[in-house]
């Protein structure tokens, strides 16, 4: 058998380890501690690539080192750290400098027994630390050590923390070491050479004929993937610590057997550059591998890849006709619409400062496509971030004036475009251009620059719409934002669909008309639709018409009660689009009522709770009940209607000039005085009482309103005036769909009357 040539090191014995000055042993720490340094004289190894030492020492990843007592053949029990009991059997050396070109390991064998005192001592050890599977297995003939599937490697070398090395076995003589009894450690100025030797076998793949619209593709992962009978690629190994790496008997027994490598790209490095380090276990095996990047994966089969013991396999994997490209293209082929949604797309899906590229696509059934983003000619570390669910694509000053946003592969089959975009930022505006960019990288304008105005009020942005020609069907989008009139502009941009369906921008979705018979027109804006709209009506009172970019309509005079229509605007196109405008026409028979609620009008109902409460009453003590409120038309004609209204929580009060509330840290606890049903349009409500009315939890009371009881309103700001620290708060309400109102008390608060004006049937 070939003999493995070994890594010279030297072994120096420290004059004295580091101690702190408050060091103090544990109370059942036994025994002496053993000092040494493990200098690496030269990275010997003879595993070389291209006239370059392959050893790659990594910081942090430091050698397990275990000492065997010859005179009883078992492994000395040491401590994990100064002070502690012996409980394991192999001890940590810490590397000094993992870039030095004599590095060094420090360490100890800490507490050692007097029974496991020797004058000599066997050295075992592992490298790296991460590999070795358990620190306390006494059994060296059978140690484990791992070899991960996920392997760092760089362009330059394998991954310094896969490269397994076992220490030949060495004897260290104790004879000469001194002992000092104030730390309980032999020290000596001797020195002992140990050599390492590699456990696995490397490879270095490279790629050649890779077809030249993809060579350039930037390599985001490869995995190598053993296929054939032997499948023993990497996994967890059974090693005799105890024997030479080239003995005869000496062998590597797998524990678990893994079939996949897994190398990452480094950001830069294009598939006709690349190369693929890794470290697996020798042997001969059949392999798929498959190259991934953004444009399209790369599938190729090769059969009998050697793997020998401490060297490098490093053969170039010509494309051939065989084997597999696996396009990202997207076809859109037969009017499939493609379309990323910022907020449908969610947190996931924005890019950040560190993540300049994301797979975007949210249409269910539809493929993704990976976007990034660049700055052409920046020298500042512009980047794009996500606010108010939009994504931002420059959060800092643009030096360079540009901003790209660029599909990673193509999509075939492209006959318009619509885009989403703005600028949130005030007194900011910049040009945006859209283009297809086709395999040999010619890029057509789908139509000349369009300039956009930002505005911090502006986050909805606004709506592009692009027909693309026939020529430029197939290919990359680029969307570029330039020509910036203020360099802290932020762009942003919303959605993005390709094969929209059309566009419908209507100057209102809903209008509101009298009583009384009348007419009006809403202006209608078409994008990419293939004629006039249809417009149809849901109720025959209402009719509406299209003509040169204007919606007409018209009412009947209504003589009975509010109603409401729609009014749908249909359009043609790749596919339909449609929108609404909802007709709201006032009740003819409708009146408007005022709701007085004081301490007088509710004073019977609180005195009926008082006399059921079972408890001992007080001023303070909390009653609940409903009162039937009679509320009184505006217009003097004396009609009336009966409104019923809830009061909880509500101090028993036997002066009965205020309605007094309890406070509370939660609505169950608050007072409250609510409708219990609709009352028709709440047009306004006035408060007097000892606090204004307000927004924040904070406040003393709070007043909501709700359009079917069930789901209420953020809490209404009013305007308050306040004399003699009695507080008038007013709160106005134009929508007319809210018809319930609901106020809660966080504390205590006097109303002295409650005033609601409404518009009921």
């Amino acid at each position: 058998m070939k003999k493995i040539i070994y890594a010279i090191s030297v072994l120096a014995v420290l004059a004295g380890c580091a101690k702190t000055a408050d060091y103090t042993p544990a109370e059942n720490a036994e025994g002496v501690d053993f000092c040494m340094t493990l200098q690496v004289a030269a990275p010997q190894t003879k595993v070389v690539y291209e006239g370059g030492s392959q050893i790659r020492w990594v910081s942090g990843d430091n050698l397990w080192v275990a000492a065997v007592n010859p005179e009883t053949g078992s492994p000395v029990k040491v401590a994990s750290r100064a002070g502690y009991e012996a409980s394991q059997y192999f001890s940590s050396f810490s590397i000094v400098d993992a870039a030095a070109e004599e590095p060094q390991f420090k360490g100890s064998l800490y507490s050692i027994v007097e029974d496991e005192w020797s004058g000599i001592y066997t050295i075992y050890g592992v490298y790296p630390k991460s590999s070795l599977y358990s620190e306390t297995d006494s059994n060296l003939a059978k140690a484990r050590v791992t070899l991960k599937a996920d392997q760092a490697s760089t362009q330059a070398s394998w991954a310094g923390d896969q490269d397994v090395m076992l220490i030949k076995p060495t004897s260290v003589s104790t004879s000469d070491y001194t002992y000092d009894d104030k730390y309980k450690e032999y020290t000596s100025s001797q020195s002992e050479t140990i050599e390492f030797a590699h456990l696995f076998g490397f490879g270095c793949i490279s790629f050649a004929g890779i077809p030249e619209e993809y060579g350039d593709q930037v390599v985001k992962q490869v995995v190598i993937s053993a296929t054939g009978s032997n499948k023993d690629f990497i996994g967890t190994y059974y090693v005799d610590l105890t024997k030479e790496v080239s003995d005869p008997d000496f062998a590597v027994v797998p524990a678990t057997s893994l079939h996949d490598i897994y190398l990452s790209g480094d950001g830069n490095t294009t598939v006709k550059d690349y190369k693929a380090w890794f470290v697996a276990n020798p042997g001969t095996f059949d392999v798929t591998i498959t190259v991934k990047t953004n444009a399209a994966d790369f599938l190729f089969e090769r059969q009998g890849l050697v793997i020998r013991r401490s060297e490098i396999a490093s053969p170039t994997v010509n494309f051939k006709s065989a084997d597999v490209v696996v396009s990202h293209d997207v076809d859109l082929s037969g009017d499939v619409m493609w379309q990323h949604n910022t907020v449908a797309g969610g947190y996931s899906a924005f890019m950040s400062s560190s993540v300049k590229e994301k797979e975007w696509g949210t249409l269910p059934g539809v493929d993704k496509m990976v976007f990034a983003v660049s700055y052409p000619g920046q020298t500042n570390s512009n980047y794009p971030s996500n606010t108010s669910n939009v994504q931002i694509l420059s959060n800092s000053v643009l030096t360079g004036g540009s901003i790209v946003l660029e599909s990673a592969a193509a999509f075939n089959g492209v006959k318009n475009l619509m885009v989403n975009t703005g600028i949130y930022t005030n007194d900011a505006a910049c040009d945006i251009t859209a283009y297809i960019v086709d395999k040999s990288g010619k890029e057509t304008a789908v139509a000349p620059a369009v300039r956009l105005s930002g505005t911090t009020a502006n986050v909805a942005g606004q709506n592009l719409y692009f027909s693309v020609p026939e020529s430029a069907s197939y290919g990359r989008l680029k969307l570029v934002w330039d020509n910036f009139s203020n360099t802290s502009a932020r762009a942003f941009i919303g959605e993005i669909t390709l094969n929209s369906r059309p566009g419908i921008a209507l100057g209102a979705n809903a209008v509101k008309v009298g009583a009384e018979a009348s007419a009006g027109e809403i202006s209608c804006d078409l994008f990419l639709a293939d004629g006039e709209p249809s417009v149809a009506v849901s109720e025959d009172w209402v009719s509406a018409s299209y003509a040169d970019g204007m919606i007409s309509y018209s009412v009947s005079e209504n003589t009975g009660g509010k109603r409401t229509a729609t009014i749908t605007v249909t359009a043609e196109g790749l596919g339909e689009s449609t929108a609404v405008i909802d007709v709201k026409q006032a009740s003819a028979v409708a009146v408007e009522y005022r709701l007085s609620i004081d301490a007088k009008s509710v004073e019977a109902d609180l005195e009926a709770a008082a006399e059921s409460y079972t408890g001992t009453l007080s001023a303070t003590t909390a009653l609940s009940f409903v009162s039937e409120i009679t509320a009184v038309a505006t217009d003097g004609s004396g009609k009336t209607i009966v409104v019923p209204v809830s009061f909880s929580n509500i101090y028993y009060d036997t002066v009965g000039e205020y309605i007094t509330t309890k406070s509370g840290y939660s609505e169950s606890s608050q007072g409250v005085i609510r409708a219990t049903e609709p009352l028709g349009y709440i047009s306004s409500l006035t408060m007097v009482a000892n606090k204004a009315v307000g927004t924040s939890s904070y406040s003393g009371y709070n007043l909501k309103l709700s359009k079917d009881g069930n789901t209420w309103s953020s809490n209404l700001a009013g305007s308050s005036a306040s004399e003699n620290a009695v507080y008038t708060s007013v709160i106005e309400n134009e929508d007319e769909d809210y018809m319930w109102f609901k106020l809660i008390t966080a504390d205590k608060v006097t109303f002295t009357s409650i005033e609601i004006i409404f518009v009921g049937e």
